[in-house]
């Protein structure tokens, strides 16, 4: 699975930016996997990995993330 993550800024469009950053991992994933099913998820701001607080936090947020299992 491919997580998609953002940060606090930017309101409503953040689930359709995390999902579409998602589907961005999945598309490269899969012309180097093919074959391999995987599955996306966009989880907004939802799931922060830092504090919103500062330039770094949010830059850290902005994330993909994939699972293997």
């Amino acid at each position: 699975m491919v997580q998609g993550h953002t940060d606090s800024v930017g309101g409503v469009n953040n689930q359709a930016l995390s999902k579409a950053r998602a589907k961005a991992t999945l598309d490269y994933l899969g012309k180097k996997l093919p074959g391999v099913d995987i599955s996306v998820a966009g989880f907004g701001p939802k799931k922060p990995a830092a504090d919103n607080k500062s330039d770094e936090g949010r830059a850290t947020n902005r994330r993909a993330v994939v699972l293997i299992g």
